[in-house]
């Protein structure tokens, strides 16, 4: 019996959490607030980047905000569900040897795949560079100084948000093995990149295999970007401007 409860929590985090990632925030910006269809608008990405075509650098900042606070309420909302309540004891019991950081790493995930393919939206959603920001806030600051460092360097360089974005994610990935290999061999040394080291989210194995997967995601997301770029075919990427 413990068992089903055990496969109906996780059954809870995952649903719960591609909920909240289908809630497309682009869509909401443009829709009820410019009265645009990002649809039929530049690359008819759901993204902030195609936001940003469409309307400006306001809707696509607003709108990577909001796909970053998605993903950082699911991960750290099934963190504090798991560990600050009784659920943590019952998770140990049930499964002693997988560490509880699964669920929350498991909701991050889900967000990403329901930013990717909404329900609400048909199925057709953004390519989730701004919910891989918000995973790695939630997770690891250390990730995200590098990751954002390393976006906004590229960006500057070759002005082309796809290349940024794949560079960076990748530079994430490498980071975090590093990290992962680093804490497995000087455990001690973890509390630095924590801001609480009682209550917190571990960067471990389990981390980086998170961090993994959703590369891979955006890696896969990116798919035609990446084609564009070895043909020498990808846009520059410039923004629609604002009337005053």
């Amino acid at each position: 019996m413990n068992i089903l409860y055990y496969i109906l929590l996780f059954l809870a985090c995952g649903i719960s959490s591609y909920l909240i990632g289908s809630i497309s925030s682009a869509v909401l910006i443009t829709k009820y607030i410019y009265h645009i269809d990002i649809y039929k608008v530049g690359s008819g990405n759901a993204g902030g980047t195609n936001v940003g075509r469409a309307a400006g650098k306001k809707a696509a900042y607003a709108t990577i905000i909001c796909d970053v606070l998605k993903t950082i309420i699911a991960t750290w909302g099934w963190f504090f569900i798991i560990e600050a309540t009784p659920l943590k004891d019952f998770v140990l019991t049930v499964s002693p040897s997988i560490h509880t950081s699964l669920f929350y790493y498991f909701a991050g995930i889900c967000v990403a795949i329901g930013h990717h393919y909404p329900i609400f939206e048909h199925f057709k959603g953004g390519k989730c560079v701004a919910c891989y920001g918000g995973f790695c806030i939630a997770t690891n600051y250390i990730l995200t100084i590098i990751g954002v460092s390393i976006f906004l360097m590229v960006l500057l360089i070759k002005k082309r948000v796809s290349l940024a974005s794949l560079i960076g994610v990748s530079s994430v990935l490498i980071c975090s093995i590093a990290l992962a290999i680093c804490f497995n061999f000087y455990p001690n040394i973890s509390s630095i990149f924590y801001f609480n080291s009682s209550l917190r989210i571990d960067a471990s194995y389990y981390q980086t295999i998170a961090i993994a997967i959703y590369t891979f995601l955006v890696i896969i997301f990116h798919k035609a970007n990446i084609k564009r770029l070895a043909n020498n075919t990808e846009p520059e990427t410039h923004f629609k401007k604002e009337s005053n």
